[in-house]
């Protein structure tokens, strides 16, 4: 941009029509290495785990979490996996499906 522009209330938008961004900003600790499938997972320090490949419905749907620990959370991150993982409620899914929004690739996991 050229410091003689710049936008005003008129300008045109970069996409045609509006999006939608959500912000994660809960992080807790319900990840359950123990009961989660070890050949997905990699120590990744102290208490860390890295899920190996993350992209794969097999790795990702043998994790499991304690839902006496993530309660009644509809959007959260989990404090211990070290990977770009976000995890939502069945519940969050449904209104969003409802909604016809879209999300990125998502799997089901365990819960215990």
């Amino acid at each position: 941009m050229s410091p003689s522009s710049s936008w005003s209330a008129t300008a045109q938008y970069a996409y045609p029509k509006q999006y939608f961004v959500m912000v994660i900003g809960q992080y807790i600790d319900s990840f359950s290495p123990e009961q989660s499938d070890a050949a997905n997972l990699k120590r990744n320090g102290v208490r860390r785990y890295l899920v190996l490949r993350d992209d794969s419905i097999k790795a990702m749907s043998g994790l499991a979490f304690f839902r006496n620990l993530f309660g009644d959370a509809h959007l959260w991150r989990e404090r211990y996996i070290t990977n770009v993982l976000f995890c939502l409620s069945d519940q969050l899914k449904s209104e969003i499906d409802h909604l016809g929004l879209r999300v990125p690739k998502h799997y089901t996991m365990k819960e215990n």
